[in-house]
């Protein structure tokens, strides 16, 4: 069987390359590319650096002396003893939250949120099976996480403000 018609040419990319595109083509693309761009400069949902995120943090509330320190859940968990589960909470800058939810090691992220209102997680766990008080508390800590809208330090406390109006209490944690 024989095909008619022109035959199929490869022209190598660096001839392509070296082809002159259309002023007009450069214009509509640049206009095209400036239509996608926000108005307002990056979101604060998304900041465009560390230091953006850093400064929006700690707009939100967020003390960035907070960074490398850790916390140990203290009360207001619904139904979970905290002197019957360790759940810690420690402070990767300002940018991202990890500790342990009584059984398994986690990490989230920390932003904020359009409203200016401080957002954590979803949380990222280890898969390790919990028996006990920590099989119970830590769904509960993960899901709480999410809620959080607020970390305020008083004293020698950390307070965790919940969407819902509830409040976490946390205090100082060593590992030793």
């Amino acid at each position: 069987m024989t095909l008619s018609g022109p035959a199929v040419r490869t022209v190598p990319l660096q001839r392509i390359l070296q082809r002159r595109v259309p002023a007009a083509a450069l214009a509509a693309t640049a206009l095209l590319f400036a239509a996608c761009a926000p108005a307002n400069g990056p979101s604060a949902a998304t900041p465009a650096t560390p230091a953006d995120a850093s400064a929006s943090a700690a707009s939100a509330g967020l003390d960035p002396a907070l960074a490398g320190s850790r916390w140990r859940l203290k009360s207001g968990l619904a139904g979970v003893d905290a002197d019957a589960v360790t759940i810690t909470l420690g402070f990767e800058g300002t940018e991202a939250i990890s500790g342990s939810g009584g059984c398994n090691q986690y990490r989230a992220e920390l932003e904020v949120g359009v409203d200016g209102a401080l957002r954590i997680g979803p949380a990222m766990a280890t898969k390790r099976g919990c028996m006990g008080p920590a099989n119970a508390a830590e769904p509960r800590w993960f899901e709480a996480l999410e809620q959080v809208r607020s970390i305020v330090r008083e004293g020698e406390r950390l307070l965790l403000g919940l969407a819902d109006g509830t409040t976490m209490v946390m205090v100082p944690h060593s590992d030793r």
